[in-house]
């Protein structure tokens, strides 16, 4: 039987979410293990890597602004990379899309997503976390308030698994036009 450093696990999770607040993008490669996914759970862990179709008329045509549920290292790490630029409206569109944006003024921290940890558990390799997220759109003005729960998991001290449950209604409303 395997045994894991459960406080060591839960620095990683938190080392994870500092990551974010920082832009750090070389701190979150060192941090993400080569078989790394970024799940967004609209879907099962082994089911097809594909979202579900909208079935409202409201929502058809719509979804999230990424092709596919669960992204490997590099997709997530491209992801990240714009993200850390100021490209909140188009972080998820993925590495071609959006090339023209403005990047978001980061002298201006209203404009500079911010996570906090709101309470963390952790078992084995696996680490629960609670947050929230604050974040201004420097496009409408709409404010990204988000709360989440991450599962993480942990191997051979790097991050393997980012499971990420949110309110998505929220995060269509704060990006719509």
């Amino acid at each position: 039987m395997q045994q894991h450093d459960i406080e060591a696990n839960k620095k990683l999770a938190r080392q994870f979410i500092e990551n974010i607040n920082r832009h750090d993008y070389a701190a979150m490669d060192r941090l993400l293990h080569p078989s790394f996914v970024w799940n967004t759970a609209v879907t099962s862990d082994d089911g097809p890597n594909e979202l579900r179709k909208m079935q409202s008329n409201t929502m058809q045509g719509r979804n999230l602004h990424h092709a596919k549920p669960r992204l490997n290292r590099e997709e997530s790490m491209a992801i990240y990379k714009r993200l850390f630029e100021g490209h909140y409206g188009s972080s998820m569109a993925g590495p071609s899309q959006g090339a023209g944006e403005a990047a978001v003024p980061f002298h201006d921290d209203k404009y500079r997503m911010r996570v906090d940890v709101l309470g963390l558990t952790a078992e084995e390799d696996r680490i629960a976390m609670e947050a929230e997220s604050h974040v201004l759109n420097p496009t409408n003005g709409r404010l990204y308030n988000n709360f989440y729960h991450y599962l993480f998991r942990v191997r051979d001290g790097k991050i393997t698994l980012f499971k990420e449950y949110q309110d998505t209604l929220h995060l269509f409303d704060y990006m719509a036009e």
